[in-house]
């Protein structure tokens, strides 16, 4: 799922997601430097989740890089909270 925010024709921020059986991925947010503290991340948040809703999915879960303090606080605003856990696990290929 993508959901996009434009001022005029401009697109000025994005959300993806994906749903995986019950639960959806965030996998990516991203707003124009200059857009940003305007509520606009939050927006598509609060969008996606009402999509998410409707689909009756019940959990949300993304990653978000250790030492990038920016995104921690933003998505723990959102209510999301650090797993203990769980632990990723990856491949290159």
């Amino acid at each position: 799922m993508i959901i996009i925010a434009k001022h005029n024709s401009e697109i000025i921020g994005a959300i993806t997601s994906g749903i995986m059986g019950t639960r959806v991925t965030i996998n990516h947010i991203a707003i124009l430097e200059n857009y940003r503290k305007m509520y606009i991340g939050s927006n598509l948040v609060r969008l996606n989740y009402d999509e998410i809703k409707k689909r009756g999915v019940k959990r949300i879960f993304l990653f978000v890089e250790n030492d990038d303090s920016v995104a921690r606080l933003f998505w723990h605003k959102a209510g999301f909270t650090i797993r203990v856990d769980e632990i990723t696990m990856e491949r290159d290929i």
